[in-house]
């Protein structure tokens, strides 16, 4: 899709807090230019953080990270996290619905699934 965008090639890696892979990502984004990251969720974009601050890189100033899920620790990490945040209740709750109908005909839910999804920017992504 990056390419039809008119984008460079993402480089995707997976980064466990466990295995040193984070500092390994760093380390290759770092080399290849990366300015940010788009992390799955903030604790992966916490790993990230930790590893661009252990390898002496800036953060947001050399590498900007955003995370998803905006948890409680996203405010509380140093720096904080920016997040984007879901209204994950009701997209569970709509799934959910879908699910019964499917199975055993219950009614479809009423309304249509609209997610409000906001970008909660902090210290991670602010310069």
């Amino acid at each position: 899709r990056a390419a039809e965008l008119g984008m460079a090639a993402v480089d995707v890696r997976s980064v466990d807090h466990s295995d040193g892979s984070g500092a390994v990502a760093v380390r290759a984004w770092a080399a290849g230019g990366v300015t940010g990251v788009v992390a799955y969720d903030d604790d992966v974009a916490a790993v990230v953080v930790g590893a661009a601050v252990r390898a002496g890189l800036r953060v947001p100033g050399d590498l900007a990270v955003i995370g998803h899920d905006d948890s409680p620790m996203a405010s509380l990490f140093v720096p904080s996290l920016s997040s984007i945040r879901m209204a994950t209740a009701e997209a569970g709750r709509y799934l959910a619905a879908m699910a019964l109908h499917e199975a055993d005909g219950r009614p479809l839910p009423s309304a249509r699934l609209t997610m409000d999804t906001r970008v909660v920017a902090r210290e991670s992504t602010l310069g």
